[in-house]
C-alpha cells in the first residue's frame, strides 16, 4: 500500500511557489503558512505543493522565519541581488528540483494565496506555457495613480513587442511549466516581468492570463 501511495504521489505534477523576500520577517511566516493551506486542494487537483523562499540578502531574520513556518526549502543570497535575481535564482532552482510548474508568489501577500489555483489553470489544461496574473480583468482593482501609469507603459510595450494581448504587464504572480523552465533566460536583475514575457515570447512560448 506504502508502495502504491508513493507511485500515486509521483503521478501528481510537483507546483513550486517561488516567494522572492528581502527584509520580510514580519510576513513571511504568515505568507508560508498561507501558500502551505493550498495542500489539500492542490491535491485534489492532481498536483502537489512545495514552498521555496529566496532571502535575498535580508539584514533580518526573513530565512528563520520561513523555515520556522515550514517553507520546504530556503535559499539565501549574501547579498542583495534584486528582485530579478531572486526570481531567477527561483525558477532555476525549481527547475533543478523537477518541477512541472513554477508559480512566483509576492512575500508580502500582495495576491491572495489562492491565486496559485487561477494561474496554473491555464497550463494543466496545456493551453499555455506562460500564464500572467490579470488584477483587472472583472475585479474592481485601485491601484495608485502612478503605478497604474507606469504599468499601462509597460504593458503597451510588451503587448506592441509580443502581439500578445496583455492586460497587466506587471503582476506580482506569474506561472510558467516545464518547458519553460528548461530554456529560460534572464540575464537583468531587474523589471523580471518584462524578461519573462519577451523572453517566452522569443522561445515560441504560448500565453495566457488569468483573473487574480
Amino acid at each position: 500500500m506504502a508502495e502504491k501511495s508513493k507511485k500515486a504521489e509521483r503521478r501528481k505534477k510537483m507546483v513550486v511557489v517561488v516567494v522572492p523576500a528581502f527584509n520580510e520577517a514580519a510576513r513571511i511566516g504568515e505568507a508560508v503558512a498561507a501558500l502551505k493551506r493550498l495542500a489539500r486542494t492542490m491535491s485534489a487537483a492532481g498536483c502537489t505543493l512545495r514552498v521555496l523562499v529566496i532571502d535575498d540578502g535580508s539584514t533580518d531574520s526573513t530565512g528563520e522565519e520561513a523555515t520556522k513556518a515550514g517553507a520546504h526549502r530556503v535559499i539565501r543570497h549574501k547579498v542583495n541581488l534584486g528582485l530579478g535575481a531572486a526570481v531567477r535564482t527561483g525558477l532555476a532552482a525549481a527547475r533543478d528540483d523537477g518541477a512541472d510548474i513554477a508559480v512566483k508568489f509576492d512575500a508580502d501577500l500582495q495576491h491572495d494565496p489562492k491565486d496559485v489555483r487561477a494561474v496554473i489553470a491555464p497550463i494543466l489544461a496545456d493551453e499555455a506555457e506562460v500564464v500572467y496574473g490579470d488584477r483587472f480583468k472583472g475585479l474592481e482593482y485601485r491601484m495608485p495613480m502612478i503605478r497604474r501609469i507606469g504599468n499601462e507603459v509597460f504593458t503597451r510595450l510588451m503587448r506592441w513587442l509580443t502581439g500578445w494581448p496583455v492586460r497587466d504587464g506587471q503582476p506580482g504572480i506569474f506561472a510558467v511549466d516545464a518547458a519553460y523552465l528548461r530554456v529560460f533566460s534572464l540575464p537583468g536583475d531587474y523589471n523580471y516581468t518584462q524578461q519573462v514575457l519577451i523572453d517566452a515570447y522569443h522561445k515560441g512560448m504560448r500565453f495566457a492570463q488569468a483573473p487574480v
